[in-house]
C-alpha cells in the first residue's frame, strides 16, 4: 500500500520515499554530507521500486513472497597497505611487516541480508556505474534471491523426506535382522507359554469338576479366570492373531535387497535405527520370557 508522503521541508527532494522522511528531521538532511544524501536518495528509490513490482517495503526491508530482506547503503571502506617503521608499536628490524589501513573511499555500497540464505551480500559502485543506475536491477536480483532460496528449501525438503523414508525402510531391516536372531527365544518363550496355560486350564477344569453343582459366583468366577487365560495363551485366538501380526511384519520384503542410502552408516553410528526400529515395531515384537501366571 502507497504511503501517504509527510509535508517536506523546503530543503528535501520532494521525490523522497515516506519512510525515508519519516526518519528524518529537516536539521538531518540538511547537515548531511553529499554521500549521507545519496544513500538515502538510493534507500528510497530502492522502496519506490519494490512497491512498483508489488512487494510490501518496511523500514530497512523490501518483503518479497513472504520473505523480508533487509538492506543497508553504506559508504564503504578503502584499504591499504603500509609497512611498519621504527616508530610503530610492534617494529622488528629483522622482518618485513605489513599492516592494514582502512579509509573512507567515498564509494557506496549495498548490503543485504537474506535469512538463512548466505549470508550478507554486497554490491559496490564503479566509477561510470553508480548504485543510482541499478536499482532496478538490485530489485530483480533481491526477487531471484527469494526464488533460489524457495527452490533450495524445497530441495531441503525432498531431500529431507526421502532420508525420512530410506531410514523407515532400513529400520524395518534392522528389525526384522533383529527378530531373527531373537527366534529361538520367542518360540522357547511362546512354548513356555502354552504349557503354563495347559496347566492353568487343567487346574480350573478340576475345580470345577469338584465343585458340581457350581454356585453362581463360583461360576462366573471360573468364568473371568477361563477370560484371563486367553492372553497367556499363544494358540488362543487372540495369541495367534498376535503371532501371525509378527510373521508378517518379518516376512521378507522388497526394502530387504533396495539400494542402502549413501548416509545408512552414519545413522548406525548414531544409534538412530535402533531406536526407530524400537518406536516403529515395538508392538510387534514378542516377548522373549514367557509370561506366567500366578503360582
Amino acid at each position: 500500500m502507497t504511503q501517504t508522503k509527510p509535508t517536506l521541508p523546503p530543503s528535501m527532494p520532494a521525490n523522497l520515499h515516506p519512510i525515508v522522511v519519516a526518519r528524518l528531521g529537516p536539521s538531518t538532511w540538511n547537515e548531511a554530507a553529499t554521500l549521507d544524501r545519496r544513500a538515502l536518495q538510493i534507500e528510497s528509490n530502492l522502496y519506490e521500486a519494490g512497491e512498483a513490482r508489488g512487494h510490501r517495503v518496511e523500514c530497512g526491508r523490501l518483503v518479497i513472497k513472504g520473505e523480508a530482506i533487509t538492506f543497508g547503503v553504506y559508504e564503504a571502506n578503502h584499504r591499504t597497505s603500509e609497512r611498519l617503521t621504527r616508530k610503530d608499536e610492534g617494529y622488528r628490524k629483522d622482518i618485513v611487516q605489513w599492516r592494514q589501513v582502512w579509509s573512507p573511499s567515498g564509494r557506496l555500497i549495498l548490503v543485504i541480508r537474506v535469512r538463512d540464505w548466505g549470508g550478507e551480500r554486497r554490491w559496490s559502485e564503479r566509477p561510470g556505474k553508480l548504485l543510482e543506475s541499478q536499482v532496478d536491477r538490485f530489485t530483480l536480483r533481491l526477487e531471484r534471491l527469494v526464488e533460489e532460496k524457495a527452490a533450495n528449501e524445497a530441495r531441503c525438503d525432498a531431500y529431507q523426506r526421502e532420508v525420512e523414508i530410506a531410514q523407515r525402510h532400513t529400520a524395518r531391516r534392522v528389525f526384522k535382522e533383529q527378530e531373527r536372531r531373537r527366534r529361538p527365544a520367542v518360540v522357547r518363550a511362546l512354548a513356555a507359554q502354552w504349557e503354563e496355560a495347559a496347566r492353568l486350564r487343567a487346574f480350573l477344569d478340576t475345580l470345577e469338576s469338584r465343585n458340581s453343582p457350581l454356585p453362581s459366583a463360583m461360576s462366573q468366577w471360573l468364568g473371568a479366570a477361563r477370560d484371563d487365560l486367553q492372553a497367556l495363551d499363544p494358540l488362543s485366538p487372540a495369541g495367534l492373531s498376535a503371532l501371525q501380526f509378527h510373521v508378517d511384519a518379518v516376512a521378507p520384503g522388497p526394502e530387504d535387497d533396495a539400494p542402502r542410502h549413501p548416509d545408512e552408516h552414519y545413522w548406525f553410528d548414531e544409534g538412530a535405527m535402533n531406536e526407530l526400529a524400537d518406536e516403529m515395531f515395538a508392538h510387534v515384537r514378542l516377548p522373549t520370557k514367557a509370561k506366567m501366571g500366578s503360582r
